[in-house]
């Protein structure tokens, strides 16, 4: 079984990387209210390739949301996600970090 840490939202405040987009420039209470426990790990956003789940969230003060995921399959592709994230003996990590798919919609009203 492998467990991992990550990082899915920035800071919510004005300074985040993402302040000037705003199909991802969650709020505080966006991000305190948003539950990510259970949702599924996938390779890539592809809804074929599910690796895991996620078991733990919580924010940080300044908005930021935390996981712990868990990779526990046998089969190629989660065999694969567990070396993809763990430091080869250069250093090097195939994935470097996670990345939150999400859909955004805009109504003109």
């Amino acid at each position: 079984m492998v467990y991992f840490l990550g990082n899915v939202l920035s800071p919510t405040d004005s300074n985040q990387p993402e302040a000037d987009d705003e199909t991802f420039a969650f709020t505080y209470d966006e991000s305190e209210k948003m539950d990510c426990t259970g949702l599924p790990i996938r390779l890539e956003h592809n809804d074929h390739l599910v690796v895991g789940e996620v078991k733990k969230q919580w924010s940080d003060p300044d908005g930021r949301k935390w996981i712990v995921g868990h990779l526990p399959g046998n089969n190629y592709e989660s065999l694969f996600a567990r070396h993809a994230i763990k430091e080869s003996s250069d250093g090097h990590k195939y994935y470097q970090g996670l990345s939150l798919g999400h859909r955004w919609t805009l109504f003109e009203d």
